[in-house]
């Protein structure tokens, strides 16, 4: 048998009852109560169902690993009313599959150590020596961590690691407490025998032994006559050549064989690997996207090689289909918008803002902004900013950042309102909040000119130089009443009321790679980041979390970028051109 097993079991009572399963490389533990009516069957009697159901799910599989998790969560379910718990795994090759449900748990023990595997689903490389507990909840307040430790020590087979549980278990009378001790052996995976595509080899035999009729019944003689000669010589000629062809296709025929075995093992790999993310998904993300990753990874390779098989197709169908809600991610192309080059042709734009269903788009060769509506894409230029370096909008209003200081444009001219201060060491950002403007400085600190009737009254240090709080190297930054601040490598700062907050970006499916924007505005629920490094605008939640991420290649060329909710749209800007990106 592909696993050994030792087995640490109570007697049942009509109250509860727990067994274990064994068919070859299948191992399943199963621990039900009786029923709290009355005249509800014995745990006993709803054992032997389920030992029933257990029984005709395996023999109806003709893959268990791959339909682990759905046999084991069939079985929960039918027997929800019994407090059930359920262990199972199954050997495939060097490889073995768990799935678990209820408080049942299992444990890994490798070098005689013990590590508890805490998802439902789950799979992994098998070592040589690995040993593996499935057992109740009952069963691991009695043999928990510390105990297992202590017994490990000096043991390495099933039957020395079940003398030495055993006493703990029997210490109670539970028929709850119930486990198993397995040990697998490592063996190549079994190859699905495949069938040929074609049947032409058995349609030659017939034609050969129809053949062999018609040859002459009596002994060649030198006296026999020409005709009889020739139809002797043609006879012999065809059973040549169909014996030919009969060789010819069973070597073929043996070479299908030989090419499925080639990679069997991985396609029987993947497609449980698919099926573990598929059933993690809505309750360990991270494992799911792990899960469905290293699919994707054996779907590549196996493609590459050049293989076809229908199930690999069906394989790959499957994960197109899944792709986005496990990896959250989007490769839908980015669509052109608007080529500002058509309205001005010697445009250099380097900035963009929007507010009010409007974009307003940096130009820092011609000094100007171009407004571009977000849904009519009528488009206008404002009058000149000197050195124009950043540009923002609110409430109808454009601000632009330049070596004069800060300007005020629209599409009748432009008029500076903040001069240049001597205070600023390395402007980079400017942002319009509210009746508030806010300058950031390379260093990470911010200047606050609070709105006022007559404009906007002296600068305050919103963010001090010195605070331990600055975000160093300040790319960029977003403004919802909370602050944002993206720094190198990736770091978000968020500041409310002045005050960093407890912000941290978590559950990224990849790290960044050059994050160089950043946006959310008071009506979106998410922050959004532009990472030109791999090509993709990743969503957070505004606590952090990852949501979502659409991969685009103009992504990685993109200067600026900005969300309207309104349209429904991620708006990036690549040299000169505007495209959008629909949001999910």
């Amino acid at each position: 048998m592909p696993v050994l097993t030792a087995k640490i079991l109570l007697n049942s009572t009509r109250r509860a009852w727990t067994q274990i399963y064994e068919q070859n490389s299948f191992v399943a533990l199963i621990s039900l109560e009786a029923g709290e009516e009355q005249e509800a069957a014995s745990a006993t009697e709803k054992g032997h169902e389920a030992l029933s159901l257990l029984q005709a799910e395996c023999a109806s599989s003709e893959n268990l690993a791959q339909h682990l998790p759905s046999i084991v969560e069939r079985l929960y379910s039918t027997f929800s009313a019994n407090n059930p718990e359920v262990a199972a795994c199954v050997v495939l090759g060097d490889y073995i599959y768990f799935a678990k449900k209820g408080l049942s748990e299992i444990w890994a023990i490798r070098d005689q150590k013990p590590y508890r595997l805490s998802s439902d689903n789950f799979s992994g490389r098998l070592d040589f020596g690995d040993l593996f507990l499935l057992g109740t909840a009952e069963f691991f307040k009695r043999a928990s961590e510390g105990s297992l430790e202590e017994i490990l020590k000096d043991k390495s087979t099933v039957d020395e690691v079940g003398d030495a549980i055993s006493p703990l278990i029997h210490r109670s009378d539970d028929p709850k407490a119930g486990g198993v001790i397995i040990k697998a052996k490592i063996v190549p995976a079994p190859v699905k025998e495949v069938q040929p595509e074609f049947t032409r080899p058995n349609v030659f035999k017939r034609l050969l032994v129809k053949l062999a009729y018609k040859l002459p019944e009596r002994e060649f003689t030198p006296n026999m006559p020409g005709a009889s000669r020739r139809t002797a010589f043609f006879i012999g000629v065809m059973l040549l050549v169909l014996l030919s062809v009969s060789i010819f296709f069973g070597i073929k025929q043996k070479g299908v064989l030989d090419y499925k075995a080639s990679y069997q093992d991985r396609l029987s790999r993947a497609q449980v690997l698919y099926n573990d993310a598929v059933s993690l998904k809505g309750s360990n993300i991270l494992a799911a996207r792990d899960s469905f990753t290293q699919a994707k990874a054996i779907l590549t390779s196996l493609k590459e090689e050049g293989v076809t098989d229908p199930e690999l197709d069906q394989l790959k169908t499957s994960l197109d289909s899944q792709e986005s809600d496990i990896l959250g991610q989007s490769h839908i192309p980015a669509s052109p918008f608007s080529d500002l080059a058509i309205f001005k042709s010697d445009i250099n734009a380097s900035d963009l803002s929007f507010s009010n269903g409007t974009m307003a788009v940096l130009d820092t060769k011609g000094e100007r902004v171009v407004f571009v509506g977000s849904k009519s894409k009528e488009t206008a230029v404002s009058g000149k900013a000197a050195g124009p370096l950043s540009v923002s909008t609110a409430d109808g209003k454009t601000y632009v950042l330049g070596t004069d200081g800060i300007s005020e444009v629209d599409k009748l001219g432009g008029k500076v309102i903040i001069p240049t201060d001597s205070q600023w060491t390395s402007p980079v950002k400017l942002a319009a909040f509210g009746s508030n403007l806010y300058l950031l400085e390379k260093g990470g600190v911010i200047w606050k000119y609070p709105g006022i009737t007559s404009g906007f009254g002296s600068k305050q240090e919103w963010l001090k130089s010195g605070s331990s709080d600055l975000v160093g190297n300040a790319r960029a930054w977003a403004i919802d009443g909370s602050v944002y601040v993206l720094g190198n490598g990736g770091t978000i700062a968020k500041y409310v009321r002045e005050v960093k907050d407890s912000f941290r970006v978590s559950e990224l499916s990849r790290a960044f790679g050059d994050a160089t924007s950043i946006y959310t505005d008071p009506s979106l629920d998410s922050l959004y980041v532009l990472d030109k490094g791999i090509g993709r605008v990743v969503e957070l939640d505004k606590t952090g979390s990852y949501k979502f991420e659409y991969v685009v290649d103009e992504a990685r060329q993109a200067g600026g970028m900005v969300v309207s909710q309104a349209d429904r749209k991620i708006f990036l800007l690549v040299n000169n051109k505007i495209f959008s990106i629909p949001l999910k």
